[in-house]
């Protein structure tokens, strides 16, 4: 009788830390995915940043552009 409980407890054991596993194992792979979704919104705001900035850039270049040719003129 006591062996068997012994073995009970054992089982139970095992399938508990089973559970455990792929619980974590589940964690883990959200985890993961997470952390890729924040790497691909980093680098959208990223690239996003870097095409306003080239915007203005542009928009500024042709407004000095078009003021020399306003000064060139007169």
């Amino acid at each position: 009788m006591l062996e068997n409980k012994f073995l009970d407890d054992s089982v139970k054991k095992l399938q508990s830390s089973d559970d455990e596993e792929i619980l974590n194992d589940g964690k883990f792979k959200r985890q993961k995915t997470l952390r890729l979704y924040m790497i691909i919104a980093c680098l959208v705001v990223l690239i996003g940043v870097i095409v306003t900035a080239a915007a203005v850039y542009a928009i500024n270049q042709d407004y000095r552009n078009a003021g020399l040719k306003i000064m060139d003129s007169e």
